[in-house]
């Protein structure tokens, strides 16, 4: 089992170019059983239009704006970049998994749509996504609670 984590280590930064052509190239080498990814959501937060209500971070993208507002300042268009980066990455490390047999699994929140402050982005809206769900053997869950 290959495990990578910026927190437990930081050379393995999804961000750095260099260690993503290495992940790619260890995934076609070892064709693992199971490729698991979760992107960050942090950027992407629907709790980030309840800014109103609660005090906290302000969204920084929206689904007419899904790769970040284009007035942000150059410190949460750095974020809003990073995530979208990190997030088109898990969709090009699915469908590498797909090319090499083996299975994906992935977590986001579910899109739930509009606020009364607007409708957040969503990863799941993005065209990326849509490809992959297309794939043979590609399916969803929706984790239910009581």
């Amino acid at each position: 089992m290959h495990e990578f984590d910026l927190l437990r280590d930081e050379k393995q930064n999804l961000l750095d170019e260099n260690f993503w052509e290495e992940l790619k190239t260890l995934i076609r080498n070892v064709r693992p059983f199971c490729v698991i990814a979760t992107p960050p959501c942090s950027t992407y937060s629907r709790a980030r239009n309840h800014y109103s209500a609660k005090p906290g971070p302000r969204p920084i993208r929206s689904r007419e704006h899904p790769r970040g507002f284009p007035w942000l300042a150059q410190k949460d268009k750095i974020k809003a970049d990073e995530g979208t980066l990190l997030a088109e990455r898990t969709w090009e490390i699915f469908n590498l998994a797909s090319d090499v047999g083996a299975f994906y699994l992935g977590e986001f929140p579910e899109d739930l749509g509009a606020t009364k402050n607007g409708i957040p982005a969503s990863i799941w809206q993005m065209q990326q996504v849509q490809d992959l769900l297309v794939l043979p053997g590609c399916s969803t869950l929706r984790a239910v609670t009581k």
